[in-house]
């Protein structure tokens, strides 16, 4: 994909939950742990029967300067919403996020504290947006990600962060946008995608998760199929909230949709024509992922399906001011597809 800068990036984060086995816990965490305990919680069990509902979550700054440091935390839950305590997570990031804590021979990895937390501290190395993640041990099956914008401009005697960890999860600086003589990167920010949502029959917001297989659901009569229905199945939106703070209107033409380590699943480009008043929010919408009658749901406008996971999907607005500058505005979010039962 070509290499272009951003503009802005949506704060995402996605959450796979799956099955689990027996999981022994491990003792020992270090000094980013997250602390003690409230002596009021109480502990989640360390063997969770399927796994099914336990979660975990991660908690990064929007924004970090190059060569600057902010913490991290990654918290790990039981089905019943407690902590459980003295489980190893590992993460790992794209380059441009270095981990600095924990870190131990380039790899981050420590066990929760008596809470459920396993905390830590990431430093900006390159400017632009990158993906930071981070896993249970494998029996658990929960990972969760992250975006985080770097911003620059690079120290004259930044030399990284030497010894940390991340940098190796591929991948790498989202979107790159890099102007030609007569164009403006969305007129230095006056012009930018605020927001980024999705429908899935319903809101589903920025992340999903997006139903990929339409079921059968049953009538409450499991033995007679003749009251039988299929799951409610739709088209899916995409929505972008752009801003305008400029003094002109500005004129947007076209929506590039790129969905990331996915496969060959990138987007055609759409044609739009949508004007947004000075000093003014505008909404661009457009179809996402599309079907037909029986068979699986596809992306708009690409012969490539929508598999189970969760990717990046990049977008890149272009367009033209009142004046004759062109701009290229760009944002990204991380995206879930998932099958969801909509049968009740």
């Amino acid at each position: 994909m070509r290499e272009r800068r951003f503009g802005k990036l949506i704060k995402s984060c996605a959450l796979v939950v799956g099955t689990m086995g027996m999981i022994t816990a491990c003792h020992g965490a270090g000094d980013t742990d997250g602390g003690k305990a409230l002596d009021s919680v109480g502990q989640g069990s360390q063997v969770v029967g399927d796994g099914f509902g336990a979660t975990l979550s991660l908690d990064v700054p929007d924004t970090l300067s190059v060569g600057g440091t902010a913490g991290f935390s990654v918290t790990l839950k039981d089905p019943n919403g407690l902590p459980l305590e003295f489980v190893r997570v590992a993460c790992e990031s794209e380059k441009g996020i270095a981990i600095l804590e924990p870190s131990s021979g380039g790899v981050a990895f420590e066990h929760t504290s008596a809470n459920g937390i396993m905390s830590g501290v990431l430093g900006g190395l390159v400017p632009g947006s990158y993906i930071i993640e981070c896993k249970a041990p494998d029996g658990y099956n929960l990972v969760v990600r992250d975006s985080i914008k770097i911003n620059g401009p690079v120290p004259a005697d930044f030399i990284g962060f030497p010894g940390a960890a991340g940098g190796n999860l591929g991948g790498g600086l989202l979107i790159d946008l890099t102007p030609d003589d007569n164009q403006l990167d969305a007129l230095n920010g006056a012009v930018r995608i605020e927001s980024i949502e999705f429908t899935d029959g319903t809101d589903v917001g920025p992340n999903g998760p997006i139903d990929i297989i339409q079921s059968t659901c049953n009538n409450g009569t499991p033995a007679d199929a003749s009251d039988d229905f299929a799951e409610p199945f739709f088209f899916n939106s995409y929505s972008l909230t752009v801003v305008n703070d400029t003094t002109q209107s500005v004129f947007l033409n076209t929506v590039d949709m790129t969905v990331q380590d996915s496969g060959p699943s990138s987007i055609a480009t759409q044609q739009k024509q949508i004007e947004i008043a000075a000093g003014s929010t505008g909404e661009v919408t457009g179809l996402f992922s599309e079907f037909q009658l029986g068979a699986a749901k596809r992306f708009a406008g690409s012969s490539d399906l929508l598999t189970a996971g969760t990717y990046r999907v990049d977008f890149v607005v272009t367009g033209v001011t009142q004046t004759g500058d062109t701009f290229s505005m760009a944002d990204s979010t991380t995206l879930t597809f998932d099958t969801v039962n909509r049968c009740e």
